[in-house]
This record gives C-alpha cells, sequence and structure tokens, in this order.
C-alpha cells in the first residue's frame, strides 16, 4: 500500500516568491488556517522574509512550523481578520500578498499534488484530505478529478478549527456538514 505525505514538497503553490514579480518587494504576507501558511514560511524563508497571520484557531503545530522557518504569526480572530491584517501588511509594508485559495499560481501550485498522487498510485480510488480554507483541496481536486474522474476527494474539517465551516456560516451557506467528512468531489 502506497502512503503520500503532502509536506514533502510543501512549497507548492510558492511559484510566485520565485517570479520575477519579487523584484523590489521587502517581503511576503498570506493569510491562512495553516497549510498555507507554513508553505509560505518555508517557500520565503529561501528568499524574502515572510509575514503570516492566522486565526486564533490555528493549529499549534502549524503555527509552531511558521515560526520554525523564520516567518513573523500574526493572530487574528478569525480567518476573515487574518486576511485583512495580511492585506494591510502588504500595502503598508511593500509586502507581496501570497493568497491561499484565489489566484491562478495558487491554484495550479496545490494542483501539483493531485498529478503526484496520480503518479504515485495511478488508480486511486479515494483521497482524504484536510479543509482549512480549502486552497490545498481545491487544486488538489481539480486535477484529480480531470485527469481521474473515478477518484473521490474527500475534505475533513477538523472539529477544534472549523475555520472552513465558519467561513461557510458567514457567506451564507448555513448548512453545516457532517463532523466525520464532506464529500466535496
Amino acid at each position: 500500500m502506497s502512503s503520500y505525505s503532502g509536506y514533502a514538497n510543501v512549497d507548492r503553490g510558492s511559484t510566485p516568491l520565485k517570479s520575477d514579480t519579487m523584484e523590489g518587494v521587502r517581503g511576503v504576507a498570506a493569510a491562512s488556517a495553516g497549510n498555507h501558511a507554513v508553505a509560505v514560511a518555508y517557500a520565503a524563508a529561501h528568499h524574502v522574509p515572510a509575514k503570516v497571520i492566522v486565526p486564533r484557531t490555528a493549529d499549534a503545530v502549524r503555527v509552531a512550523s511558521c515560526r520554525s522557518f523564520g516567518a513573523q504569526v500574526g493572530i487574528a480572530e478569525t480567518l476573515q481578520e487574518a486576511h485583512a491584517m495580511a492585506r494591510r501588511i502588504g500595502e503598508q509594508g511593500g509586502c507581496a500578498m501570497v493568497p491561499a485559495f484565489e489566484g491562478y499560481l495558487t491554484a495550479t501550485g496545490t494542483a501539483t499534488l493531485g498529478a503526484e498522487l496520480l503518479r504515485q498510485v495511478p488508480d486511486l480510488d479515494v483521497v482524504v484530505a484536510p479543509i482549512g480554507g480549502g486552497g490545498l483541496i481545491g487544486g488538489m481536486a481539480a486535477h484529480l478529478k480531470q485527469v481521474y474522474p473515478r477518484c473521490v476527494v474527500i475534505g475533513v474539517v477538523p472539529a477544534a478549527t472549523d475555520t472552513f465551516c465558519e467561513a461557510c456560516r458567514r457567506v451564507g451557506r448555513n448548512r453545516q456538514p457532517p463532523r466525520s467528512a464532506w464529500l466535496i468531489a
């Protein structure tokens, strides 16, 4: 049986950190429930200073990982507030924003995880992936469903840090997904 850890190439969505758009930028800013913050901190450690803002409910291990890569970590009450804080940091501090889920480069970066999973396990039936803000699973599921539509992608929302569910409630999607897992693709 094959297994895969998404941490093997944690900087998948960090292509903007290596592009010409970084010239003259004093650092990067990002908001994330966790996974994206770690990826930005890791990639930035090799290029520029990083400031990541996470919600109060962010996983402590991910916050510690960000700090271990040298990122400055700010704590916001909610993910929505974290995004607003990161935008202010970007605007006021000359930092480039690295979006967690919107943007072509982020989506194509996270889609490479789906490609790598299929390379390792060509007849993959099911993928269970964590959902923080949705960026990682969104790109990954998009690739998997286009290339291998039979594969079922299940998003898991941690009960203690249900940032995704809270975001759904804020935008008017009041239906609460089951606490165990949510089939998204």
